[in-house]
C-alpha cells in the first residue's frame, strides 16, 4: 500500500482502496470470484451512463455526476496472473476473453427469463477453473430497472424505493451468492475480489459466513462497497443466516 491508500476492516471483510496488483502480503485465498474488467468500454461508454434517481428525483448515490469510467476495461483483459492465485478462479464477463483461458468450465447468467432480446446480450457467461463440470444457468431478470426480487429489492432501499444499481456493471448479489455455490467454496474458505466494484462479491461471501478480501481503485465504488458490506455484516449478525 502506498501513501494515500486506504484500509478499512469491515467484520470479516478486508477492504482496500488500491490496485490489486500494489497491495502487498495478500494471503492466498480459498477462491478468487470477480467480475473483472474486460474491454467493454472498447465498445460501449460505459462511464456516460447517468446515475439513476429515485422517484420524486431524489438520488440514491451521493454525487450526481456520471459514473466513473472502469479503470481497465478500455483495454482487452489479461487473467492470467489470477489464475495461479487460488485453487477456484470464477471470472464472470469470461466470454468476452475466452480465447486467453485455459480449459474449464462455464456457469451462465440469463439476465432476461422472461424471453425479451436485450440490446447488449441476453445474458453473460463465467468461466470456472474446474473440468467436466455440467453447464449451470442462473436465471435471474436484470435489465435495466427491471430486477427480479433478491438482495437488491428485500434489502438495498433508500426510503421506500428500491435501489438498482451502484455500479454500472453491478452484479446481483443473489448471483455471486450462487457462484460462490457453484464453485464449491469450502466452508469458511477466504475469498479474494480483486475487481471488487461496488461489493457484490463481499456481501455474497459474508452473508455465506466467508471471510472475505475485496480490492477496488475506484473511491466512489469502494465507498459504496463499505456501506454495502458494512449493512450485510449487520444483518448477519442479527439473522445468523443466509438472507
Amino acid at each position: 500500500m502506498t501513501p494515500g491508500e486506504r484500509f478499512v476492516q469491515i467484520g470479516n471483510a478486508t477492504l482496500y482502496l488500491a490496485e490489486w496488483e500494489e497491495v502487498d502480503d495478500l494471503p492466498r485465498p480459498a477462491a478468487i470470484i470477480s467480475d473483472p474488467p474486460y474491454g467493454q468500454a472498447l465498445k460501449v461508454k460505459m462511464g456516460k451512463r447517468r446515475i439513476s434517481k429515485l422517484p420524486g428525483g431524489g438520488k440514491y448515490h451521493p454525487t450526481d455526476r456520471a459514473y466513473p469510467a472502469i479503470q481497465g476495461d478500455d483495454k482487452p483483459f489479461d487473467p492470467s496472473p489470477l489464475l495461479s492465485m487460488a485453487d477456484i478462479v470464477a471470472l464472470w464477463g469470461a466470454h468476452k476473453f475466452a480465447d486467453r483461458l485455459p480449459e474449464g468450465s462455464w456457469l451462465c447468467w440469463d439476465k432476461v427469463p422472461n424471453g425479451m432480446v436485450r440490446l447488449q446480450g441476453d445474458g453473460e457467461a463465467a468461466w470456472l477453473n474446474q473440468r467436466e463440470r455440467p453447464l449451470r444457468i442462473f436465471r435471474h431478470l436484470w435489465n435495466g430497472l427491471c430486477i427480479a426480487g433478491g438482495y437488491e429489492t428485500r434489502n438495498e432501499r433508500v426510503g421506500q424505493a428500491a435501489v438498482p444499481r451502484h455500479h454500472p456493471t453491478q452484479k446481483p448479489v443473489d448471483l455471486m451468492s450462487w457462484t460462490i455455490t457453484q464453485a464449491r467454496v469450502p466452508q469458511g474458505g477466504l475469498i479474494l475480489d480483486p475487481y471488487m466494484g461496488a461489493g457484490s462479491t463481499g456481501i455474497a461471501a459474508v452473508l455465506a459466513g466467508h471471510p472475505f478480501i475485496g480490492i477496488e481503485c475506484e473511491p466512489i465504488y469502494f465507498d459504496a462497497a463499505c456501506r454495502r458490506i458494512e449493512a450485510a455484516q449487520r444483518q448477519r449478525q442479527l439473522f445468523g443466516a443466509v438472507a
